[in-house]
């Protein structure tokens, strides 16, 4: 899960950071909640995520799909190709 958290966020140590600010928050009562983005990097890890999640008492868990935006735009593939018509010629 570490490699694919960094690989995912381009911050080597980011895996370790976000998980000491959760357990930072928690330790002041925060309630805590957690999005997993699943994609083709990390579905192969998804219910070791859970489990984590589960064992760090979190509130609740979002799971969402790859949604393409910011440097997610580089990573996205076009689902049909596009067809040439007149309109777009």
């Amino acid at each position: 899960m570490q490699q694919t958290h960094e690989r995912l966020t381009g911050i080597k140590g980011s895996f370790n950071m976000a998980l000491r600010g959760i357990i930072a928050l928690m330790d002041y009562s925060v309630s805590m909640s957690t999005v997993i983005v699943v994609n083709r990097l990390n579905l192969h890890e998804l219910r070791d995520t859970i489990a984590l999640i589960a064992s760090m008492d979190m509130s609740s868990v979002l799971i969402n799909r790859f949604l393409p935006g910011g440097r997610g735009l580089r990573n996205a593939k076009p689902k049909f190709k596009e067809k040439r018509t007149s309109r777009n010629a």
